[in-house]
């Protein structure tokens, strides 16, 4: 999110503008922004698999009173259980194809993490086979 252009549209002035949403700020940007405009809410990947968020975006949000709107809550796919080590991403289609975690020797790595956990959230799902 660019502050300036923010800043140079002055959305204050603009009677369509009731709600105001950004993506992957940082404590800084999100104050500037809000600043300028109330923030409605903040849209950051942020799920088991991804945190980063915690340290810094969530207190922010909290004390601004901006919501959080979580992008990826299921590991871009991870979590799903329906990623396996010889996944391939299209690259141009799937942004996933440029993200150092979906490369197939971190797809060989993590998918015994990944598949660890899909079972065990199943398994709180659903309750143990046979229960």
């Amino acid at each position: 999110m660019r502050v300036g252009l923010l800043a140079q549209l002055d959305v204050r002035r603009a009677p369509r503008a009731r709600v105001w949403v950004t993506r992957k700020g940082n404590r800084a940007t999100i104050r500037r922004a809000h600043a300028v405009q109330p923030v409605t809410a903040v849209q950051n990947e942020y799920s088991v698999w991804t945190r980063d968020p915690e340290p810094e975006v969530l207190p922010t949000c909290e004390v601004l009173g901006i919501g959080l709107v979580p992008w990826s809550p299921l590991g871009m796919g991870y979590l799903t259980g329906a990623l396996t080590p010889s996944t391939r991403f299209q690259p141009g289609s799937d942004l996933r194809s440029g993200f150092p975690r979906f490369t197939p020797e971190a797809l060989r790595a993590n998918w015994k993490v990944a598949r660890r956990s899909s079972a065990a959230n199943v398994t709180a799902a659903i309750g143990p086979r046979g229960s």
